[in-house]
């Protein structure tokens, strides 16, 4: 990992530099700007751009071992038997982790702010083009739910921050997100969902 001029913007600026130091491409160091200019918080860049700092962040030596973990739940059988039974423990045990859980409080609500104190430029979120429509949060986790039957979605759709308080989701007509955004609409012709949006999550 590189650390960066502080002064460097978040607008164009900032996602230049993976280029400039060869991190393009999927090679070449991380960037860290622990002070980006207009922002209190730090921006890094190019955080997975590596095999091997993929394979830090899983905690893995080969992102093949995640796909044969995935595998193996897949291929779960029923035990016949008492025996079976207790083998399959450990890994029944490391499936129920995986399920989510309510808390009351985390580390997200450090700083709580709300209304007109909300104000998104005070993230240092990128511009990566010249040609783009603005600043896009490129990786958020989005979280909606059906407004019929209550099933709840996460997905990664890129948004497009319009102004300090408003973005713009981009949710392809087939995800999980539009859909439920049309049967909302199809109540509500304004077609408000409630959404919540993670970023910076596991494993960044």
């Amino acid at each position: 990992m590189r650390r960066g001029a502080d002064a460097v913007t978040a607008d164009l600026v900032g996602s230049e530099g993976p280029v400039r130091s060869g991190s393009s491409g999927g090679l070449g160091p991380a960037l860290l700007f622990e002070k980006p200019k207009g922002s209190q918080i730090p921006l890094l860049i190019n955080g997975f751009g590596s095999v091997g700092r993929m394979c830090l962040a899983f905690e893995v030596s080969e992102l093949d071992e995640i796909a044969e973990r995935i595998q193996g739940f897949l291929k779960m059988e029923t035990p016949q038997g008492l025996f079976d039974k207790i083998k399959m423990l450990p890994k029944l045990a490391e499936l129920g982790s995986f399920f989510p859980k309510s808390a009351r409080t985390g580390d997200c609500q450090e700083v709580v702010r709300k209304g007109r104190d909300v104000n998104l430029f005070d993230f240092p979120i990128l511009k990566c083009w010249p040609q783009d429509g603005g600043r896009f949060i490129t990786f958020p986790l989005v979280f909606t739910k059906n407004p019929e039957t209550g099933k709840r979605n996460v997905g990664m759709y890129r948004m497009q921050v319009y102004d300090e308080r408003t973005t713009g989701m981009h949710w392809q007509t087939q995800k999980h997100g539009a859909e439920h955004f049309r049967r909302a609409r199809e109540k509500d012709p304004v077609g408000r969902i409630p959404v919540s949006v993670a970023i910076g999550t596991d494993p960044a």
